[in-house]
């Protein structure tokens, strides 16, 4: 006899909501602003000459660059599949891949 499994659409609670957006706040923009400074302070190191004379937009913009692609693909999946293991005080999250797109 085969067994169903059925997944409920059931939403988080506030307190539930408020808990997951955190962990995802800190550990994501956390670690953005983490690597904003240090990419800002690597800059001043690697070209001191930046404290003297009138920065231009590309190196102004280098380390917000450095810091979204870290963030983007090194950092945010590490934190995802964390979130998804991670027990939460009266639930934890569950990934389900829909069988049906892959066929």
């Amino acid at each position: 006899m085969e067994t169903v499994h059925t997944i409920s659409n059931e939403q988080p609670t506030y307190e539930e909501s408020v808990r997951l957006g955190w962990a995802l706040l800190w550990r994501g923009v956390g670690s953005f602003v983490l690597l904003m400074f240090a990419g800002n302070i690597g800059l001043l190191f690697l070209i001191p000459e930046l404290t003297r004379t009138v920065p231009t937009l590309w190196i102004a913009l280098l380390p917000l660059a450095f810091a979204t692609l870290i963030s983007a693909f090194l950092i945010m999946p590490f934190v995802v599949r964390r979130l998804v293991k991670a027990p939460f005080k009266g639930f934890h999250l569950s990934f389900v891949r829909d069988r049906l797109l892959g066929q």
